[in-house]
């Protein structure tokens, strides 16, 4: 079976072709999709050479209340903004049997190649799965982040690190919690986070990192070939819309940071925002034999900075 579809809004220019053996007895209520094979090529949105393959094996019996996937295989390849992306997801099998979930390791791998500065970026997160869609509750208890860069500006030109914690999701509660901890990149990071009132979310979140240096990932700057100065524009209001909502409270801790040259000690965050409100405090950090310490406030009302 194969169709095409084209859109201008959304622009999409795509072909899709799916094959496989589909097996099925009404009498006994059950139906088998073996060996199904899902190919989607063309352009979407901004991704151009968009690469979609998708195959496995799916079984179904109502009656039973049992459902499973067997070597399910997803992969995702394209070109955004001259940025090569390729993902994959592999489930090699889940279950679902009277409302209980649960399936081995799902792996879930991204590469992401990048020309400025000319880095690769391999991310792979791991996890058993487990889950109740009576009670709708699902979760990767085991949870591993592996991360790998590559590039001539990075330390040795190669950095790999690897975070394990755990994600739970109670959609009946409307809440849910991350938790990760080890090395990400050059760092040592501990965070956490928490998302309740999914149709009106307030977020929590605390990160301590040790130390990181932003440069070797920020793009080169040639300051040999400045842009000509361009006639000046009206300044256009900031758009703070999207403070409207935000309910927030986090905190961020960093020991050392260094970006553009820039070196900070003992980096402090404080945000809170509710109601159109967001404060920005602490605010501190140490900087070569001075210090910084203040507080910011944003008003998304009365568009009124302090």
């Amino acid at each position: 079976m194969s169709t095409q579809l084209h859109s201008n809004q959304p622009k999409l220019n795509l072909a899709a072709q799916l094959q496989g053996n589909l097996t099925f007895d009404l009498d006994k209520n059950y139906y088998d999709l073996a060996n199904f094979d899902l190919l989607v090529k063309g352009n979407a949105l901004d991704i151009e050479n968009l690469l979609v393959k998708a195959g496995g094996d799916i079984s179904a019996r109502p009656n039973a209340q049992e459902f499973g996937a067997k070597q399910l295989l997803l992969s995702v390849s394209g070109v955004q903004g001259g940025n090569n992306i390729d993902v994959k997801l592999d489930l090699p099998r889940i279950t679902l049997s009277k409302a209980k979930l649960s399936g081995n390791k799902l792996v879930l791998a991204a590469k992401l190649e990048m020309d400025q500065p000319k880095q690769n970026f391999e991310v792979k997160l791991s996890s058993p799965v487990e889950g109740n869609l009576e009670l709708q509750q699902f979760g990767l208890p085991d949870l591993t982040l592996a991360v790998k860069a590559t590039g001539a500006k990075l330390p040795g030109k190669s950095v790999s690190s690897e975070m394990k914690g755990s994600v739970r999701v109670d959609a009946k509660k409307q809440n849910a919690a991350v938790n990760l901890a080890g090395g990400l990149l050059q760092s040592q990071v501990k965070a956490d986070a928490a998302v309740s009132n999914f149709s009106n979310p307030a977020i929590k979140f605390n990160v301590d990192i040790d130390q990181f240096d932003a440069d070797p990932y920020l793009p080169k700057t040639d300051k040999k070939n400045k842009p000509e100065k361009q006639a000046a524009t009206p300044e256009k209001p900031f758009d703070l819309s999207a403070l409207q909502s935000l309910n927030l409270d986090g905190n961020l801790h960093v020991g050392s940071l260094k970006a553009f040259n820039v070196k900070a000690q003992q980096l402090r965050v404080g945000l809170k925002a509710k109601n159109g409100l967001l404060n920005v405090a602490p605010l501190s950090a140490k900087l070569y034999k001075g210090s910084m310490d203040g507080k910011v406030s944003v008003n998304a009302q009365t568009y009124v900075f302090t």
